[in-house]
């Protein structure tokens, strides 16, 4: 039976949950220095699961052996943006987080888990991570550029009157105001699809801002129904080992001309790791 840690339960943490327990990819503990909040959260997605027809379980606590033998360690812990705040403006902060969450949690997991890291800033805290876990850099990625290809897809879906189910799309780069959405390869149905200009600017800009967006819209924290859904589908995609293709932000040592540093880029996910970048 596989077992999934998320360390933070919060938004972001609690949807992940949610998602992989309630559509039954594995069995889920969730990790938070607030013990009540992680353990409120655990017990309220038990209760929806016999309603999804899950037989899944959600445990949740600040106890860290709680997560013994884990498959696969999510981390989301880490401080949100605020309106106006950059994701740069993030990374001292949540270096020491995420610093102290592997130090606590890199002997507790199976020895071949693989590492997914969600805090932002996601590239930044992605190449930390991976510097401390000293580790092979196929178990380390971010989580990030897929959301962001979901993002995307759903501004193409809406200019071209199509099902979303249809597209075939792709965002690669940063997580930030780095990425970049590849409005020249986007095919609908198989079909390569001719933008003209205005309509692709308009797609590329409201990809890149619609974090910063729904920021605005909510006033205080950030998106978290779609980020629980990206885990989800990397989770998924891990465990299964079906050799999907993802764009997700890994350590890279030449692919691409890129050596030294994460950025996201599509890569073949097998069982508990990414197996190639697509060249």
């Amino acid at each position: 039976m596989s077992k999934v840690a998320i360390i933070g339960a919060g938004n972001v943490g609690g949807f992940a949950a949610a998602w992989i327990a309630g559509l039954d990819v594995a069995d889920v503990v969730l990790i938070d220095k607030n013990d009540g909040l992680a353990r409120g959260k655990a017990m309220d997605i038990n209760d929806s699961l016999y309603i999804l027809g899950s037989n899944r379980w959600v445990w949740g606590g600040s106890d860290y052996s709680l997560i013994d033998g884990a498959d696969i360690v999510v981390i989301t812990a880490g401080v949100a943006r605020k309106p106006g705040m950059d994701r740069e403006d993030l990374l001292k902060i949540n270096k020491e987080i995420v610093k102290d969450i592997i130090e606590k949690a890199k002997g507790l997991v199976a020895d071949d888990a693989a590492w997914v890291f969600v805090t932002n800033p996601l590239d930044a805290i992605t190449e930390f991570g991976y510097s401390l876990l000293g580790i092979d850099r196929h178990k380390v990625m971010g989580m990030g550029v897929n959301l962001d290809t979901s993002r995307m897809v759903n501004q193409i879906a809406e200019s071209l009157g199509v099902a979303r189910t249809s597209i075939s799309a792709m965002v690669v780069g940063k997580h930030g105001k780095g990425m970049i959405p590849l409005v020249d390869d986007i095919s609908v149905s198989g079909m390569a699809v001719s933008l003209d200009e205005e309509i692709k600017g308009e797609i590329r800009e409201r990809t890149v801002n619609r974090g910063a967006e729904i920021v605005a819209c909510f006033g205080t924290g950030s998106a978290y129904v779609a980020p629980g859904a990206g885990i989800y589908q990397v989770v998924r995609h891990l465990l299964s080992g079906d050799g999907s293709v993802l764009p997700l932000s890994v350590p890279l040592e030449g692919e691409r001309g890129i050596s030294g540093e994460c950025t996201g880029v599509p890569v073949v996910l097998g069982r508990l790791c990414w197996e190639k970048v697509l060249e």
